[in-house]
């Protein structure tokens, strides 16, 4: 597991993991927005790949105009419900074992600069994925192909 530090550097390791997916991104961040273009067309490439891609956004986050452009992109918004986490600023999966979480520290002294952990194509990365995934709503991880199909449709 690695740590990185800067919004620059964190939007810089989330490109070069997309780059690596063959199955599978999702993507959620608290700012959508018009978000980096290079992230926006390295994740656009990944759809000529075969690649699922996924965003899951806050019950009230809307649909930027740039996130529709992806081609194969999969949007998911979370009901409302559900908590939201002051920390949080970015989660990436891709595939099954690869994860980038990144917070934006509420305490002075640790500075306003985007951190995050990420690690790749490990046993622990694989093991933070279903901790990740299995945090959100059963209809999302049903969508995501990572929950059993729901009984009452079958």
């Amino acid at each position: 597991m690695w740590s990185i530090t800067g919004e620059d550097a964190v939007t810089e390791r989330i490109i070069q993991l997309v780059k690596q997916a063959d199955e599978r991104v999702v993507y959620g961040s608290a700012a959508i927005g018009a978000s980096d273009v290079g992230l926006l067309r390295t994740l656009d490439s990944r759809c000529g790949a075969g690649v699922d891609v996924s965003l899951v956004r806050e019950p009230d986050q809307s649909l930027p105009t740039e996130w529709t452009e992806i081609s194969c992109l999969t949007d998911h918004q979370l009901p409302s419900e559900w908590q939201s986490n002051d920390y949080a600023e970015r989660m990436l999966v891709v595939d099954s074992d690869v994860f980038l979480f990144s917070i934006r520290p509420q305490i002075e002294a640790e500075g306003p600069e985007e951190i995050a952990i990420w690690s790749a194509r490990t046993t622990f990365a694989t093991a933070f994925v279903q901790l990740m995934i299995g945090g959100f709503p059963d209809s999302i991880r049903r969508a995501l192909g990572t929950e059993p199909p729901d009984p009452e449709s079958t």
